[in-house]
């Protein structure tokens, strides 16, 4: 289990940064499961903070950490380039 906080323009939808994440993170993903969204505080008027955790699994075998951190970095490129998010730091 993973969990990401990115930043996105406020317009986007949770639906759409679901999808974008089931289409990247690969055959592995089992699940994917809204956490919550932040506003205000440091970031711009324009902006939100989504949180999400992600669930991979291999019928087979345990999935070492470097298969489930070639996915997590697609999820994060796939948001970036399709959104226009960034990883929450």
């Amino acid at each position: 289990v993973r969990d990401l906080s990115l930043v996105l323009d406020r317009s986007r939808t949770w639906a759409e940064l679901q999808q974008v994440v089931r289409e990247s993170a690969g055959d592995r993903l089992h699940e994917v499961a809204y956490l919550d969204t932040f506003r205000g505080g440091n970031l711009p008027e324009d902006k939100q903070s989504v949180h999400f955790s992600m669930t991979f699994r291999h019928p087979e075998r345990t999935l070492t950490g470097e298969e489930v951190d070639l996915s997590i970095r697609a999820v994060v490129a796939a948001c970036s380039e399709r959104l226009g998010a960034v990883l929450r730091t």
